[in-house]
C-alpha cells in the first residue's frame, strides 16, 4: 500500500488504524519457529497515514489512542477532497484490464 497511494490506500490504513479484525493475521507468528518481526497494522498506519494524507495532525506520541481517534476524524471531514487523490503506484495498472474476470475490488466499509 505504501507504494499506491491515493484514496484507496488511506482508506485501507484507517481501518487498520481502527484494529479490525480483518488484518489480525499479520500480528501471527511466523511458522517454523521464525524470529521475524512483523509490525503491527496500527504502526503500519501511524507510520504511512502522514505520508499520504495532507494536513494531517501530527502524532501524539504520548497518547497514541487520542492520534487513533483523531485521525479517522480528520480524514472524514477530509473525505472529500482526500477521495480525489490518485493512486500514486508506478507500474501498477489501476485500470482493472488486470484483474481476473475484469471485475474491480468492492469498496471497503
Amino acid at each position: 500500500m505504501p507504494f499506491i497511494g491515493g484514496w484507496f490506500s488511506i482508506r485501507l490504513y484507517v481501518e487498520m488504524l481502527a484494529n479490525k479484525q480483518i488484518y489480525s493475521h499479520w500480528g501471527k507468528s511466523e511458522p517454523h519457529g521464525s524470529d521475524a518481526v512483523l509490525e503491527s497494522p496500527q504502526g503500519m498506519a501511524l507510520t504511512y497515514l502522514p505520508r499520504l494524507v495532507p494536513g494531517l495532525p501530527p502524532l501524539n506520541e504520548k497518547d497514541w489512542k487520542q492520534t487513533q481517534r483523531l485521525w479517522p476524524e480528520y480524514i472524514r471531514k477530509h473525505e472529500a477532497e482526500l477521495n480525489q487523490l490518485e493512486p500514486q503506484g508506478e507500474g501498477v495498472d489501476f485500470s482493472g484490464s488486470s484483474c481476473k474476470n475484469n471485475r474491480r475490488e468492492r469498496s471497503i466499509r
